[in-house]
Parts: C-alpha cells; structure tokens; sequence
C-alpha cells in the first residue's frame, strides 16, 4: 500500500525536457557512455546531462573527463539531488536497474535500458525472476530479430518496445584514435592488427 501510494506520488512529479540522466555499472561506461557522446556530439547545449554515479570515489575522476564539456553533471545516485534529478529527467539511458524498488511512470518513453550485452544465458522472466522485476523499463534494445524476441521475452515488454539498434559501445569502434601514433606503431610494419578483449567484470 505505501508503495503504490509513493509510486502515484511520485509518477505525479512533472519531468523536464531538458534533462537526461545517464547510468552505468561500472560507473561511466558501457552502452549508457556511448549514448552519452553521440548525444552530447550531436546535440550539445541543448540538453542538461547528469551522470549518477554508483559510487562517490568516481565523480571527480568523471568531472574531470568532463571539464571541457558544458552542462554535463556528476552526482552520487543515492541522494537527494540524484533521485530528484532522475525524477525530472526527460529521458534516463541506464545498462542495468535503477531505482526498482518504486513503479515510476511518468511518460511512456523515460525509462530506456540499453542493458549490457545480448544474453547467451537466461536472464530475467525467463530465468525464473517475477513478473515485473524491471518495472520501470519502456523501452530496451536488441542486435537481431531473434535477440528482439528473447529480450521481449526476458523483460515481459512488447516486441516492438525492443528497438533493433545493436550495441551503442560497438559504435565507438569506428571513431577516430591517435593509438597508433601515440604509442609509435606503424601500422604499415604490420600485415594485420588484432585486438585482444577479454571479459573483466568489475564485481
């Protein structure tokens, strides 16, 4: 009862169309980063942006990535100004749940997770978790039709609330990099250049 009476109380909160709010885990990166720069890229001042942060030790590393940018924010997620912040935003871009403990529907497309990979594993309903788990998710996205079913599946959205976008970080592949420069390889001495990725989870 006293959730549902929050939950009303809060989804009353009017948003502002100026606000995004970016989340991440880890802090600062993945597909919320990469959304974070093709926005900020193509649309500049028009938007306030608001990184929340998981944890406090981070925020001035990302102020400082951030000096030369302006109207990006960097605030702790569990306090006061950070869950008024998400409450106003227009739209929140996040990789994993944020604020699930209370249904928050303000307007139908806020909540877009962007999640963190396509799953080779059974993740949410389809994993046993309850109905309703992701509540506050609108709107996700998927790599493949068949990744678009599984992931509707997965977080008991509609189909088409699954946006067949492929991975925002994947995107950053194709930016420019002074790598070779900097680090005095001559990409000409070489037939081919690999890159080797392993998978470092930060938990």
């Amino acid at each position: 009862m006293i959730k549902q009476l929050l939950s009303s109380a809060l989804s009353a909160i009017p948003v502002s169309s100026n606000i995004l709010v970016f989340n991440s885990f880890p802090d600062y990166s993945d597909n919320a980063y990469a959304m974070f720069l093709y926005i900020y890229n193509k649309y500049g001042s028009k938007y306030r942006y608001v990184w929340l942060v998981n944890e406090a030790n981070y925020i001035e590393n990302i102020i400082e990535d951030n000096k030369n940018r302006a109207h990006v924010s960097v605030i702790y997620k569990k306090s006061l100004k950070g869950i008024f912040l998400y409450l106003r935003a227009k739209h929140v871009f996040y990789t994993h749940g944020i604020f699930e403990s209370v249904h928050i529907c303000q307007t139908p497309n806020k909540m877009i997770n962007l999640w963190h990979g396509m799953p080779l594993k059974r993740i949410g309903l389809m994993d046993g978790k309850p109905l309703g788990y992701m509540h506050n998710l609108q709107y996700t996205i998927a790599t493949s039709p068949l990744f678009q079913r599984i992931m509707a599946d997965s977080f008991g959205v509609d189909r088409d609330h699954v946006l067949l976008t492929g991975q925002p970080r994947c995107d950053l592949f194709n930016l420019s990099t002074d790598f070779f420069e900097t680090n005095a390889i001559k990409e000409g001495d070489y037939k081919s250049i690999g890159v080797w990725m392993p998978t470092y989870r930060n938990s």
